[in-house]
């Protein structure tokens, strides 16, 4: 026993010690974790609205991610040309509010006085704006990884990819709330042009950055449509008036009707 030191002492640093490391091993609501951006995906959306909520959805939709890590970042990519998928791990960066509620109702609910709690969806407004999405790599080229089935705004901050491994990834025999594919709110029954639009979209491919052909690009919008990016709201309560979203380099101008039926008005 160390001289000036009795039993009692010894008896009280110890339970601090087990009471500062049982504290660490639990965290706090106040720690903060400091993190550095891999890169910021370039995609073909342009803004939140119209972006797909699942991009295996939407398998034409394209992007493309550049590594800046230092010294050499093509030399991390080495190996990842053998696998057909990758999980991307963003921040939604464009989340427009500085809170989150602990229960949501999601897009799928058509009442939104119906609510889940916050952890059971897929909510970007959490604690943490972190999501995880998976993309179909196309071809990789030095430090730049093309993508196709993606979802994300163009420029989102990517933290991390990994590999999709089947093996691993792959759960046969899952669980899920019925909400998920009982919900009342349907893709649309149909996407048609007038032929003003078709022209238009003919004469602005050229100005595309990620297509170069007329069958491709319209073959994405379609994609898009087909699944009513439209929000509760709009759906709801501006029913009969023209919405616009963004492809590209294209402003698409449409009306959708009470049946499900999309019809292609414009395109800017």
């Amino acid at each position: 026993k160390m001289e000036g030191m009795d039993s009692g002492s010894s008896k009280i640093e110890s339970e601090s010690k087990t009471e500062e490391k049982e504290s660490m091993n639990e965290g706090t609501a106040n720690d903060v974790l400091s993190m550095k951006i891999i890169g910021r995906i370039r995609t073909i959306f342009k803004e939140k609205n119209g972006t797909p909520r699942q991009g295996m959805l939407c398998p034409h939709t394209k992007g493309r991610l550049t590594i800046i890590t230092d010294n050499n970042p093509e030399h991390s990519l080495e190996g990842l040309e053998d696998y057909s998928h990758i999980w991307l791990i963003f921040v939604f960066h464009e989340n427009n509010n500085a809170f989150f509620k602990n229960k949501v109702s999601p897009p799928r609910f058509d009442d939104q006085h119906r609510k889940v709690g916050l952890f059971a969806t897929r909510s970007p407004y959490r604690p943490n704006p972190i999501g995880l999405s998976i993309a179909k790599i196309e071809k990789i080229e030095g430090a730049c990884i093309h993508l196709s089935g993606v979802d994300l705004v163009d420029n989102t901050p990517i933290l991390d990819i990994k590999p999709y491994i089947e093996k691993y990834d792959a759960i046969e025999e899952t669980a899920f709330p019925r909400w998920i594919i009982e919900a009342p709110r349907n893709p649309l029954t149909s996407v048609t042009w007038t032929d003003k639009a078709l022209d238009e979209l003919r004469s602005l491919v050229k100005r595309l950055e990620f297509y170069n052909k007329f069958e491709d690009i319209r073959q994405v919008i379609e994609e898009v449509l087909i699944l009513d990016p439209r929000s509760p709201y709009f759906k709801k309560r501006r029913l009969n008036e023209t919405y616009g979203f963004c492809v590209d380099n294209l402003n698409i101008l449409c009306t959708i009707n009470e049946n499900g039926e999309a019809l292609s008005t414009g395109v800017e």
